[in-house]
């Protein structure tokens, strides 16, 4: 690094601010100068060097983040737009553009500072807007060096889906960890082959903080495992993804977060080799297309199978150029390949041509002009049997479980109808089911024990098994299931048994509590029946109109976003 520029603060270049934009730009800063042609480079030539990423490589295409900038700017071509970006830097350095005396609503610290609006800064109002600042300033006042570090930011965050997705972390050598990845992984920005924002395998920024979690995981230490008493500790960590888009008319972010108690619980479900199995086998079942969409996954192949009278089929040519192709975000599910063409469902390729706003313009471009006057995209009718590859489907769709945990929202129904489904084959863990009601809904230990104790008692009536689960436990009324428990009370107090079931003060205090949710008291019971059926080889079939599987199949599904 070399400090030519008198006029900056260089730590200020790279120090940690809490502002999740500012850090990711701070972080490539810092990582860039450590590059060996590179670490000689003063910030006004790092610039210049970031310049001609974006000009060159990516043409330009900074529309998501910076509107009317100087490298987005229509009027200015090629070099013009690397020029036109250092003369606007090189001025706030020198300090010969228009500043004030303050304090940098970033850093805190006094200095001078200039307006950071749309074309400079990420998700901030400007000129007309200016009711939506303190003291109705033109906009956000910043110093140099955190405008400097907005320039960098581009270099950090990766495509998911249709906008752009920034990671961040409360410890900050793992934001550290995925800005390197981005800028040097598979194809990282850095890469000679880059042509834009990095593009991640996943569609879903709900599932994609998942996917982070589990790299982070395997690659950094952020837990350990406990051999004697098979227990996961995490080292307290959060991530957070800030999904967002600078573009046009529709800025937008939306903030996806996993709290630390979601982490310890999410590491020990994968990392703990008695629950990952019982674990991903429940999420595999878990993934939709779409609002009201009647998943029907496979388990022995691992697809999603699905009815299709019409598909489409393009060259392969063609489809890993709209796949490469970021602005297209072309991410529906492919469903086989035949002779050199790539199929899919049809009404996943019209929906998603629908929304593709640049699909017109990418057929206009003279190599897929050719390919397809050569190979046109064809429409296939018949009777097919589809099949979606979990790989697939796990990128491109959406997870209810995992909807739910981001959004604090109770998967004991989702356990619940999974085990109903699946309990001949499937087992899950109640240890699952206590890590999770214990550390996420902070429940009681107690309830848990108690819960078992009233399922071990609800077994001993088996040939009335299936009724009692069906008719009673399962019922969408309470006073139906207390009713039942009153019942179970009487019988055992007419055995003459030495020790009631539970006693007021546990029905009361453990069972049916203040506060608590006599759903989710219903659901553990059930998952603890099926479990611990499972586990004795006790098996009925269900009938299509149980009612707890047509109550929780409408709840899981309004409850996903379109």
């Amino acid at each position: 690094m070399k400090e030519t520029c008198k006029t900056i603060d260089h730590a200020w270049l790279t120090r940690p601010t809490g502002d999740p934009f500012a850090d990711t730009g701070g972080i490539v800063i810092k990582y860039l100068w450590t590059l060996p042609h590179l670490k000689d480079k003063d910030i006004l030539e790092l610039i210049d060097y970031v310049a001609n990423i974006y000009v060159n490589k990516w043409n330009g295409k900074l529309h998501a983040f910076f509107l009317n900038s100087t490298i987005t700017q229509p009027a200015f071509k090629g070099q013009r737009k690397i020029d036109e970006t250092l003369k606007y830097y090189k001025g706030l350095i020198d300090e010969t553009v228009s500043a004030q005396e303050g304090y940098c609503r970033i850093s805190g610290r006094k200095a001078k500072l200039f307006p950071a609006g749309r074309d400079n800064h990420i998700l901030s109002g400007s000129g007309r807007f200016v009711n939506f600042h303190h003291h109705f300033e033109s906009g956000l006042l910043l110093s140099k060096e955190m405008m400097i570090r907005m320039f960098f930011v581009p270099l950090g965050v990766m495509q998911i889906g249709k906008n752009l997705g920034l990671i961040q972390s409360n410890r900050l050598d793992i934001q550290e960890f995925f800005v390197k990845e981005i800028l040097l992984g598979i194809d990282g920005h850095l890469s000679a082959t880059i042509k834009g924002v990095l593009r991640c395998s996943y569609s879903n920024p709900g599932i994609a903080i998942f996917s982070f979690a589990d790299y982070c995981i395997a690659n950094m230490k952020v837990l350990t495992f406990n051999d004697s008493t098979e227990e996961v500790e995490s080292e307290g960590v959060i991530l957070n993804l800030y999904y967002f888009s600078n573009y046009g008319t529709d800025p937008n972010i939306q903030f996806f977060t996993m709290p630390a108690t979601l982490f310890k619980f999410y590491s020990a479900c994968v990392k703990n080799p008695n629950y990952n199995r019982d674990w991903n086998l429940f999420i595999k079942h878990n993934y939709v297309k779409y609002k009201s969409y009647k998943a029907n996954y496979n388990q022995d192949n691992e697809s999603y199978v699905e009815r299709a009278t019409e598909i489409i089929q393009m060259s392969i040519t063609v489809y890993e150029s709209m796949r490469q192709n970021n602005d297209l975000n072309f991410n529906i599910a492919k469903v086989g390949e035949h002779d050199g063409f790539a199929q899919f469902n049809k009404s996943d390729y019209d929906n998603w041509k629908q929304k593709s706003k640049a699909y017109s313009e990418w057929k206009k471009e003279p190599i897929i002009k050719n390919c397809l006057k050569k190979e046109p995209i064809k429409t296939i009718k018949g009777d097919f049997l589809i099949n979606y590859s979990i790989e697939d489907c796990s990128k491109k769709w959406i997870n209810i479980v995992y909807d739910k945990l981001l959004n604090q929202k109770s998967i004991l129904e989702n356990i619940c109808n999974y085990l109903r489904k699946n309990h001949k084959t499937n087992s899950f863990s109640f240890n699952i089911v206590k890590l999770y009601t214990l550390n996420i809904l902070k429940m009681k230990n107690s309830t848990l024990k108690l819960i078992e104790k009233l399922a071990d008692e609800v077994l001993k009536d088996e040939s009335n098994l299936k009724k009692n689960i069906n008719q009673s436990i399962s019922s969408s009324r309470l006073e139906i299931l207390r009713s039942f428990l009153i019942k179970l009370i009487r019988k055992n107090h007419s055995n003459m048994a030495e020790e009631p079931i539970l006693s007021l003060e546990e029905y009361a205090k453990d069972l049916f509590y203040e506060g608590s949710n006599w759903k989710e008291i219903r659901d553990l019971l059930l998952i603890c029946l099926f479990q611990k059926m499972h586990e004795r080889k006790i098996f009925f079939d269900n009938d299509d109109n149980d009612e707890l599987a047509e109550i929780n199949t409408d709840l899981e599904l309004d409850e996903i976003n379109d």
